[in-house]
């Protein structure tokens, strides 16, 4: 039988993430998320804080609870 996938389990085995690596990643979040509601009306600094630690809280909560990822749609 030919292997047909190769899989890594990545996260905190052969990678380890960097001191500082989670301020970086939110910064970057926060702005991708501004510049794509740019054309849907007028959101504040603040709310797009708000919604990018809503969904780092939500993110948080089912890996540590169910131990997945959330999907693009939730």
């Amino acid at each position: 039988m030919a292997i047909r996938a190769v899989s890594f389990d990545f996260w905190h085995t052969l990678f380890m993430e960097q001191p500082g690596g989670y301020a970086l990643y939110q910064g970057r979040r926060h702005r991708l998320l501004a510049e794509a509601l740019r054309g849907c009306g007028a959101y504040t600094d603040q709310q797009v804080a708000d919604a990018c630690a809503s969904e780092s809280k939500s993110h948080e909560q089912i890996w540590r609870s169910q131990h997945r990822t959330l999907s693009t749609g939730e």
